[in-house]
Order: structure tokens, then C-alpha cells, then sequence
């Protein structure tokens, strides 16, 4: 039996969506983790008791998932953390302190903030300039690509050169390529701050040719094979947008291949909004159908 006559089980299952796409803003990363468990169930007098499948959370090595408590008086959100996978198996994780369900935005992040720990002024990446001293790390980057056979969005022709210092030359190298066609961009390493080890590449082109628009978008970026599901994804990009911002840009236009849900969510969390779906004639993707998203960056 539902305990409540002013709340509706629509509304809390509501609060909990914007609370995970807040984990999303905050560069969480969706898992597969997690089974269908029991919610809680507090105080006299409360009969609710259902089943949740809410998505578990990765974030620097932990795990979070989103989950309600029944207060006699009105329901609370909490969100439950674990260090390990094998706590998440065996339904396992903790209780953070719980917190009113209905809490504006500008507080509800203020509550993951302190929970996650996101010191925003600092953050776990840099973007740096490619420099001789990163020479070992973007090779062996290059490398790591090759054997998984993966895609270099966003690495400015790093799969075509085996030189460092001819990856370098961004602006003769592809001008040269594609001639009245080349547009300058700026390539930056995503570099973690506790280590110095180059985690991603990313790269934002300055303005849109046709083929850009209709495929490529303003910003492609990567991640190491290796340092993938730990949010340097929506970290690259969101530091990315405020160098869009300092540059006066308007808005910037990021696409994505049909199948890569995770990098679509990585963009909405960043503020994409999809335009719409073309047929990549580009041979881009695996799916053959490129999403194209909008992020302003105005106000």
C-alpha cells in the first residue's frame, strides 16, 4: 500500500531521474551493473514494498545508484555506494544520509557534490597542448588504437602517422590533406592530474565545413582503451566548451554514432540536444546512422 496522499509514486520515480542525470552532469558513467533488489522500507506503519532496477554509477572507482526511503512522513532519496562489484552482486551497497525528495536542483547538487566529492574548481584532467614531453604517451596512445581497432575520433590524424613531430604539425600536415577544405582546430591532451598520464585527445574544430555539419560536428575526442567508464569522457568535453565559450562561440555541434550510447549520454549530460539522425555516407560509423547534437553556449 502506498503511505502517501500528496505524493505520487510518478513523482518520486521523477525526482530520482533528474538525481541520476545530475550523477550524469557530474560525469558519472552508467554501468551494467546491479539486479533488481527490494527498496527500504522505514518507520511504522509503512506496508510499501516494491522492486527497483535503478542504473548503478561509476564515478573515480566507486559506485552509486539512486534508491528511496519511506519516511512516515514523506518520502527521502539516498543514494547507496559501494568500492567493490562484487558488493553491487550481492546487493551489498551502502546508505549515503538520505535527503528530501523534492530539493531544487541548485541543492541536490550540492548534496551529490559533497558525496562524490567533486572539487569543481579542480578537476581530476587537464587539457594541455600536445608537447615534446608527452611524445612516449600519445605513441603509445596511437598504439593502444591500433591493437583494439578503434576509432580516433577526435585525435587529428593520429592513426596516420607513425612520427611524433609530424602529428604536431597539425596545421601543414592536414592542410595539406584537405586542402581548401582544412579547417584549424585546437588539439589538447586530456592529462590526469595526480599522475600526468595522458588519458584522452580531444579536438575542436573552428568552424564547419558541409562535411563537418552534416557528420563530423565542431568536437571529437577519444578515450584510452584502458581509462574508459570513469567519466574523463564528459570531463574532456565539458572543459572543452568553456575554451568554446572563452572563444565566443555561440554553440558547437557534436555527433555520434547511433550505437555509441555511451558518448550520446556523455553529450546530453553536456547539454546536447539531438537535431536529428542522417545516414552516414561518410562511412563514419558502425551503425551507418550519425546523431547530430546541438550544445548552445549562450547565458
Amino acid at each position: 500500500m502506498w503511505p502517501y496522499q500528496n505524493i505520487t509514486r510518478r513523482q518520486l520515480e521523477e525526482a530520482k531521474d533528474r538525481v541520476e542525470a545530475l550523477l550524469l552532469r557530474l560525469g558519472a558513467e552508467p554501468t551494467r551493473l546491479g539486479s533488481p533488489h527490494p527498496v527500504a522500507v522505514y518507520g511504522p506503519g509503512v506496508a510499501e514494498r516494491r522492486i527497483s532496477s535503478r542504473t548503478v554509477y561509476r564515478y573515480r572507482g566507486w559506485f552509486y545508484r539512486v534508491d528511496e526511503v519511506l519516511f512516515p512522513q514523506k518520502p527521502f532519496l539516498v543514494i547507496e555506494c559501494a568500492d567493490r562489484e562484487e558488493n553491487i552482486r550481492n546487493n551489498a551497497m551502502e546508505d549515503a544520509d538520505p535527503f528530501p525528495w523534492d530539493l531544487g536542483e541548485e541543492e541536490l547538487l550540492a548534496e551529490l557534490r559533497e558525496l562524490l566529492e567533486v572539487e569543481t574548481m579542480d578537476p581530476r584532467i587537464r587539457l594541455m597542448e600536445p608537447a615534446p614531453e608527452h611524445e612516449a604517451q600519445v605513441m603509445a596512445y596511437r598504439e593502444a588504437f591500433l591493437r583494439a581497432g578503434d576509432s580516433f575520433d577526435g585525435c587529428a590524424g593520429l592513426e596516420e602517422t607513425d612520427r611524433y613531430e609530424d602529428w604536431l604539425d597539425f596545421a601543414g600536415r592536414l592542410s595539406r590533406k584537405y586542402g581548401a577544405d582544412y579547417v584549424p582546430s585546437t588539439v589538447r591532451l586530456a592529462v590526469r592530474q595526480e599522475d600526468s598520464r595522458v588519458v584522452g585527445i580531444i579536438d575542436l574544430r573552428h568552424r564547419l565545413t558541409p562535411f563537418l555539419l552534416r557528420f563530423g560536428g565542431n568536437i571529437g575526442y577519444s578515450v584510452l582503451p584502458g581509462e574508459r567508464g570513469k567519466g574523463y569522457a564528459g570531463e574532456m568535453l565539458r572543459l572543452m566548451l568553456e575554451h568554446c565559450r572563452a572563444l565566443g562561440m555561440a554553440r558547437v555541434l557534436v555527433t555520434c554514432d547511433r550505437a555509441n550510447t555511451a558518448s550520446a549520454r556523455t553529450i546530453l549530460a553536456n547539454g546536447g540536444v539531438l537535431e536529428n539522425e542522417v545516414v552516414d555516407e561518410a562511412g563514419l560509423s558502425r551503425s551507418g546512422v550519425i546523431q547530430r547534437y546541438w550544445i548552445g553556449l549562450e547565458g
